[in-house]
């Protein structure tokens, strides 16, 4: 396999749209995260005769200082309009979203339940897990020495579209992470009126979400007919190659993709 070259990944949206499809799939990314992450799934999905779209928030793919001013009210209403926009072209729309993007996906379709068949949300937070194990890997990852020596730092290194900033920069990260705590909040009272089906995935090795968040999520999606899905191996964004093989077959089996 060819190695990539660190540090020259383009976050840049996907969008593959299909103008004969009824279907689409909309990618969501979390804090911090990349389109990047879900290259894969939308290539797959495509192939499959949906529209595949994968949204880069606001405040990513640039500095940590431009990261830093953005506020969760910025990610909810591009979250918002790109979903009302999907859904004004195709029939069917399935969101998908990993960590907080799996909450936004959850949050934009609470008020689209008649146009949005489906959520998907991986390693969706209810509650937040600091771990020194995350801690370190986080270091590794903004390394591209580390990254390129270690398959985990480089699955983080390619899945994080913010420049690193220097360590005393990442206090000025505490407001987003304040944001996060309101972002959960907002999803409890939110998550007891979703109808729509919904798939949850979760792995026991995620050192950023409590394993507990999927627990939490299942009882007060209580009028939602949902799936969960455990990961044994995995973390909350390095997947191990046979179970981000066994997610996407879940995945496409939700959407109904053959």
């Amino acid at each position: 396999m060819e190695t990539e070259k660190i540090g020259a990944f383009q976050h840049r949206e996907i969008l593959l749209p299909r103008r004969d499809a009824e279907a689409a799939v909309l990618f969501i990314h979390g804090f911090l995260g990349s389109p990047l992450q879900f290259e894969d799934l939308c290539q797959a999905v495509y192939q499959r005769g949906y529209a595949a779209y994968a949204l880069l928030l606001p405040g990513h793919g640039g500095s940590s200082a431009q990261f830093a001013r953005t506020r969760l009210d910025a990610w909810e209403a591009y979250t918002d309009a790109q979903v009302e926009k999907i859904c004004r072209c195709y029939k069917n729309v399935y969101l998908v979203g990993h960590s907080i993007g799996g909450l936004l996906a959850l949050e934009a379709a609470a008020t689209r339940q008649e146009q949005v068949a489906g959520v998907v949300a991986i390693a969706p937070p209810m509650r937040i897990k600091l771990s020194p194990r995350g801690a370190v890997n986080g270091l590794k990852s903004a390394s591209q020495k580390d990254a390129a020596q270690n398959a985990i730092a480089m699955a983080y290194h390619r899945s994080n579209s913010v420049t690193p900033p220097s360590l005393p920069g990442y206090l000025a990260y505490l407001p987003r992470v304040m944001d996060i705590e309101r972002l959960i909040a907002k999803s409890k009272k939110i998550l007891p009126a979703i109808t729509i089906p919904t798939l949850v995935i979760h792995s026991k090795n995620d050192e950023a979400v409590r394993f507990k968040s999927g627990a939490i999520i299942d009882r007060r999606l209580s009028q939602s007919h949902t799936r969960r899905v455990t990961l044994n191996d995995s973390w909350h964004a390095y997947y191990v190659a046979s179970e981000r093989e066994r997610m996407q077959r879940e995945i496409l089996r939700f959407i109904g993709a053959k």
